[in-house]
């Protein structure tokens, strides 16, 4: 006889889609046909495809490269010089920026040449995932938590959005249908918080529509999926799309009443990541002493 006390997880996933993932397997004598090791441009820290036969990689050598999937064989490499803060990529190129520099860069994803760069002021940091880059070339970068800079497919910068000053100091960017969308979020402490998502048109710069959406002061663990934003209160999970406020809501309690935890339940800490259009809340509990026979 053994016995478990302390405390446990609870792992609960909120779907919005249900995702399905091909599990893959080989035999012995294909062990190594698919496998290759590049040696020359380091451990990689960003990797994602850009198209079916290639994946770009950001490693800790400061390399920005693509492979074949296949061999492993490089298509080109830049080695870059000054540290990446963020990087994006959609059909038409590469767009990244520099910590130290401040420098913004769109490069060709097919041959690794350099489309256009442009130096930042000094005193306008460019913030951490704050990226966008549409199809047709055009992209916006998010200085600090105060301006979005809309740049041409050519590197001109065609607007500058400023924040208005009653809103707090937490910015994040999202686009959607021809729009940038800049989500301020509430401030810690206030006593009447606001979710401001200013809606901006993406060829004029002009905030066609503001949402404040207001929340409990007891918010907590904001979370963004897909074009929806989560966030708690008091036991209490909300949600509501960017475009619109309407908000919605569920009991975190009923969420876990069918599960062997629910009569020992007090949500005492709680964990909200969003990823892959889901939800994974990871909710600590305290459970009485268990007796295992």
């Amino acid at each position: 006889m053994f016995r478990i006390t302390s405390c446990g997880l609870f792992l609960l996933f909120l779907s919005i889609f249900c995702l399905s993932l091909p599990v893959l397997a080989m035999y012995e004598s294909q062990a190594g046909a698919f496998d290759w090791h590049q040696t020359w441009i380091g451990h990689p820290r960003e990797a994602f495809d850009v198209d079916d036969g290639h994946v770009i990689i950001y490693s800790d050598r400061n390399v920005l490269a693509s492979l074949n999937k296949d061999t492993g064989a490089i298509q080109w490499r830049q080695v870059l010089e000054n540290q990446l803060i963020s990087l994006k990529s959609s059909d038409s190129g590469i767009l990244t920026v520099s910590d130290q520099s401040n420098l913004v860069q769109l490069w060709n994803k097919t041959n690794g040449q350099l489309i256009w760069d442009h130096v930042l002021p000094k005193d306008k940091t460019p913030a951490n995932d704050g990226l966008i880059l549409w199809e047709t070339g055009e992209s916006a970068v998010l200085l600090g938590n105060e301006q979005v800079v809309n740049f041409s497919p050519t590197g001109q910068i065609v607007w500058t959005w400023t924040k208005p000053e009653k809103e707090g100091d937490k910015v994040k960017i999202f686009e959607k249908e021809g729009h940038v969308y800049v989500v301020v979020e509430p401030t810690e402490g206030d006593t009447t918080p606001f979710f401001f998502i200013n809606i901006v048109d993406k060829v004029t710069g002009e905030t066609g529509k503001t949402l404040q959406i207001h929340c409990q002061a007891s918010f907590s663990h904001i979370t963004y999926v897909g074009n929806k934003i989560f966030w708690i209160e008091e036991g209490i999970l909300k949600w509501t799309p960017l475009h619109t406020k309407d908000i919605q809501s569920a009991v975190i309690e009923d969420l876990v009443s069918s599960t062997p935890i629910a009569q020992e339940f007090t949500a005492p800490q709680i964990t909200l990541s969003g990823q892959f259009n889901s939800i994974l809340m990871t909710v600590e509990f305290d459970d009485e002493e268990l007796e295992t026979r």
